[in-house]
């Protein structure tokens, strides 16, 4: 979460709530991997928005505070399942 633009295959992103685009830039291919780096480095506000977006996504779905609720939750809809 450095607030950093990426490129990603399908398969790096698998499991990941990034939505290609938003988040980051989907390339599953050596060419179409060049030339979204390339094009991330001629682009100075594309990058901002990528790097911004990731990061906002990863502190509010990937951070401590975050994954401590998600354990919460799990914790609390198991209790109840005993009462």
């Amino acid at each position: 979460a450095m607030g950093k633009a990426v490129v990603a295959t399908s398969v790096a992103a698998h499991g990941f709530e990034a939505l290609p685009g938003e988040h980051f830039l989907k390339a599953d291919g050596a060419g179409d991997f060049a030339r979204a780096v390339v094009s991330l480095l001629g682009d100075a506000g594309e990058r901002h928005r990528l790097g911004a977006a990731g990061r906002l996504l990863v502190e509010k779905r990937y951070s401590d505070g975050a994954m401590a609720r998600s354990y919460e939750r799990v914790y609390e809809e198991l209790l109840e399942g005993d009462a």
